[in-house]
C-alpha cells in the first residue's frame, strides 16, 4: 500500500466511498494527533489514505474527482457577499468597546465614591464641636486629611503658653 493523500475526516470519507465504488481497495489511518500541538499542518481529524501500488493512477483520478465534489459543496454560492464575517467583526469590536466603557465606569465610579466619602468626612470634621486631639480619627497624622485645631498665637507671634514668660511687665 502506498500513500495517496491526506484529507480531513469528511473528505476522506467521501474519497473512501468513491474509491470503493470504483472497486479500489483503500485503507484510512489517523494522521492527526488527539493532543494539542503546535503543528499547523495537521489537524486531529486528518486522515491518510493508502491504496495498492497497482491502482495508484486510477485512485488519483477518482480521489481528485471526489475532492472537487467536496470543494464545490463547501464553497458558498457566488454573488453572495461576506456579510456574516463583517457582522462578526463588528460584533467583536463593539464588545471590546463595551468592555472598555464598563471598566472606565467602574474606575470613575470608585473614584467618585472615594471623593464623596472624603468630602463627607471633611464636612463632619468641620461640623463637630468636640474635636479633641485625643480622637484618633482626627488627630492621627494624615488621618483622613483633617488636622486638630491649633491654639492661636498672640500679637508677638508666641504661643499662649509662652506668652507670660516673654511678656513685658
Amino acid at each position: 500500500m502506498v500513500f495517496l493523500c491526506k484529507a480531513d475526516m469528511y473528505a476522506a470519507g467521501r474519497i473512501n466511498e468513491a474509491l470503493m465504488g470504483a472497486g479500489i481497495q483503500c485503507r484510512l489511518e489517523n494522521a492527526g494527533s488527539a493532543y494539542f500541538n503546535f503543528d499547523s499542518e495537521t489537524s486531529p481529524t486528518d486522515q491518510n489514505i493508502f491504496v495498492p501500488y497497482e491502482t495508484v493512477d486510477r485512485a488519483e483520478e477518482t480521489a481528485a474527482r471526489a475532492m472537487r465534489e467536496v470543494e464545490s459543496e463547501r464553497e458558498p454560492e457566488e454573488g453572495g457577499d461576506d456579510r456574516p464575517g463583517m457582522k462578526r467583526i463588528v460584533g467583536e469590536v463593539l464588545s471590546v468597546l463595551a468592555f472598555l466603557v464598563l471598566i472606565m465606569l467602574a474606575v470613575y465610579g470608585a473614584d467618585g465614591l472615594a471623593n464623596w466619602l472624603k468630602g463627607l468626612v471633611g464636612i463632619l470634621a468641620r461640623l463637630s464641636t468636640f474635636c479633641q486631639p485625643t480622637l484618633w480619627c482626627f488627630s492621627a497624622p494624615g488621618g483622613w486629611g483633617v488636622t486638630p485645631p491649633r491654639p492661636v498665637a498672640d500679637d508677638v507671634g508666641l504661643w499662649p503658653s509662652r506668652a507670660k514668660k516673654y511678656s513685658k511687665k
